[in-house]
């Protein structure tokens, strides 16, 4: 799935997956390790593209960072959507084409529970 057809799908799981803090960012290594995921999922992470700042689609901005490298992703605007992505021991967030079609990280309410799809 492309990431706007992924959203469309998770909204079905009650939405797509957040990762707003390092504690969840903990459980959604668990499970991705548990699920062997070794290429990247899509999350609810996107870059406006007027104004360039990264940040959930709920709304909520990021409030630390997980990026790969470290740094945050700058323009250009065609990869200005998140995945969760393997690096080493652990799992990073990355800037992608958006239209790349991917598997998805879904959200069903605990994020213990979180559910990938394909």
């Amino acid at each position: 799935m492309t990431s706007e057809e992924s959203q469309e799908y998770c909204k079905r799981f009650n939405g797509s997956f957040s990762i707003v803090s390092p504690k969840e960012q903990l459980a959604a290594t668990r499970l991705m390790r548990r699920l062997q995921i070794t290429e990247p999922v899509w999350v609810d992470l996107q870059q406006s593209s007027s104004l360039g700042f990264w940040g959930w689609t709920t709304g909520e901005t990021l409030a630390w960072n997980n990026w790969k490298g470290g740094q945050v992703p700058q323009l250009p605007l065609y990869h200005h959507c998140g995945a969760l992505m393997p690096e080493k021991d652990d799992f990073k967030w990355t800037d992608m084409n958006c239209m790349i079609k991917q598997r998805a990280l879904c959200y069903d309410g605990v994020v213990t529970s979180a559910k990938e799809y394909m």
